[in-house]
């Protein structure tokens, strides 16, 4: 009689823990890292690609959130991460930036989902209104990641106003559960093979 209850505990023991281990991490799964400082350019990595970017003030902190096309091109949603961390700075005078940023999804689909919104971006607003005139062009990108897209934005004032245009270059790229969003702008236009060198080294360094 002592030995079967004993035998019981035991079982009941073992049964509760594992429902706790299961609880935590689901079968199958192991806790997915989070993004960190590693995960992300450094100074260095953005200064070699693109010397015109020596000047801005750049530092790394944690940002989790993405901006992301939702069906109208002069606004994004946005949406948050379970982590990520960005690199980047802008210019005293404002006409020279970078963003690099990593975040991190609860799934391989959420981030597929999201990179299709870039594609549809890319897609539906080739020249919109988002407060100045906005033209949005594609760029090819070799092969980065599991999924990739990238495109030129060039903002043009109104002539009374005596500005300049605005030029960016962005990529988006997936690498399993993590999207590398990749931004920059400079009085002219950014050249691609430049930027293309920032962006092997930004996704090769996402994980």
């Amino acid at each position: 009689m002592l030995r079967l209850r004993l035998a019981t505990l035991l079982a009941l023991v073992t049964l509760t823990a594992t429902g706790l281990l299961t609880a935590v991490v689901p079968a199958g799964q192991a806790a997915a890292p989070r993004v960190d400082g590693t995960d992300v350019p450094n100074r260095t990595d953005v200064v070699r690609a693109i010397p015109g970017l020596k000047g801005v003030a750049l530092g790394r902190f944690a940002n989790r959130t993405l901006s992301y096309y939702d069906g109208v091109c002069s606004t994004w949603e946005r949406v948050d991460g379970t982590s990520g961390k960005e690199f980047g700075g802008v210019s005293t005078t404002g006409d020279r930036a970078v963003s690099a940023r990593v975040i991190q999804f609860p799934s391989k689909a959420a981030a597929r989902r999201l990179l299709a919104t870039f594609r549809a971006f890319v897609r539906e607003c080739g020249q919109h209104w988002a407060g100045v005139d906005t033209a949005v062009q594609a760029v090819r990108l070799p092969k980065l990641g599991d999924q990739r897209v990238a495109f030129r934005t060039t903002e043009t004032f109104a002539p009374e106003k005596n500005l300049p245009n605005r030029n960016h270059l962005t990529a988006a790229v997936r690498q399993g559960k993590r999207l590398l969003v990749l931004t920059v702008e400079l009085p002219d236009r950014v050249r691609t093979a430049p930027f293309v060198r920032l962006a092997r080294v930004a996704a090769r360094k996402m994980g």
